[in-house]
């Protein structure tokens, strides 16, 4: 199966090749290790369980289904974490992989953040993924990555109903200090909230010390590897937005193309397993979890009720990042062309 076929039909999972502009280009780098020895940025910490833990299952499975197209002794791919992880640790020849949400990349392609994460009812399921990958959004995806030198292998959801956690349950967003990212943070200051940019690690120490009020976590799985369960008490569900945002495995173009032909049919029929399991692992434990966490930490899960707000701002700021350059408006326009497809 080529990268283009798979981007199209494989679940939940994106490759393509590269084409197109972007709204602002960077040179990638030539990498500066060789191949049998790799490296994947995750921008998450060190944890057991959660997204770290997740790359970690993902390289061991591709040191495999490369290991057998090698004449090498040994492939080896070494995960990195950290906030830093990003698609342009491959442009700086720094990383081979990219693993995580698509928050770390929309820094440096604002266009991705109709995919890294919508706020509101505007958020993005697994379904809208999967249509919008089979229309134009591979392509525009793929093209997005190309003048980093990067192409998308993987692109998959991170799941629904992210959660804010809280030592209290909340009502409004007015004036508390709220740990969240990307759009979800200026829905957050239209709200009257005061968004707060965190590391991942510095989110528990935050919460417990007081120097915020809540925080916004995309996973169950997430929250447990953060230790948030046992610092506070509440979890409401979707207050800011509906779904999480996609998630993408992302690699140099030039290793890339250093691959055999079977070689490359083995790392998507990897990807594609990985993903696979990972989705329904996922949708199989989050009621499992959430029942152990009530148990063991008397965990309250509540939904949260000030939707319409919410609604309104989140339409205001999908329309301000539709606006910022050509390559957004295409985005948009693909995005919500696959979200009014929505049964």
């Amino acid at each position: 199966m080529d990268r283009r076929t798979f981007i199209i039909t494989a679940s939940a999972a994106a490759a393509a090749s590269c084409v197109g502009s972007v709204c602002a280009l960077a040179k990638p780098a030539p990498l500066a290790r060789r191949a049998e020895r790799l490296v994947l940025a995750c921008p998450a910490p060190e944890s057991t369980g959660g997204l770290f833990d997740d790359a970690r299952l993902l390289a061991r499975a591709l040191e495999g289904a490369l290991q057998e197209h090698s004449a090498a002794p040994q492939v080896k791919i070494e995960v990195i974490p950290g906030p830093a992880a990003s698609i342009a640790a491959i442009a700086d020849g720094h990383a081979d992989f990219f693993y995580g949400p698509e928050h770390a990349n929309s820094s440096h392609v604002p266009a991705l953040g109709f995919v890294a994460g919508m706020p509101g009812h505007l958020a993005m399921n697994a379904q809208d993924l999967r249509t919008f990958m089979q229309g134009t959004g591979a392509d525009l995806w793929t093209s997005s990555l190309a003048p980093y030198g990067v192409v998308p292998i993987y692109a998959g959801h991170r799941g629904e109903s992210p959660m804010l956690w809280s030592r209290a349950r909340v009502d409004s967003l007015t004036g508390l200090r709220i740990a969240t990212q990307g759009l979800n943070a200026q829905v957050v200051a239209g709200l009257g909230g005061l968004p707060k940019s965190l590391k991942p690690e510095d989110i528990a120490p935050s919460l417990a010390a007081g120097e915020i009020d809540a925080a916004e976590v995309a996973t169950l799985t997430d929250a447990v590897a953060l230790g948030l369960p046992k610092i506070v008490g509440f979890a409401a569900r979707a207050p800011i937005a509906d779904h999480a945002g996609a998630m993408s495995l992302a690699m140099s173009d030039r290793a890339w193309r250093t691959f055999s032909p079977p070689a490359q049919s083995s790392v998507l029929s990897c990807v594609q397993a990985h993903a696979q399991a990972r989705e329904t692992r996922d949708t199989n434990s989050k009621m499992i979890i959430e029942d152990a966490l009530s148990r063991a930490h008397g965990t309250v899960f509540y939904a949260y009720g000030d939707a319409q707000h919410v609604r309104r701002v989140s339409e205001a700021v999908t329309a301000e990042l539709a606006a910022k350059c050509d390559q957004t408006r295409q985005f948009s326009d693909a995005y919500m062309a696959a979200w009014r497809l929505r049964g």
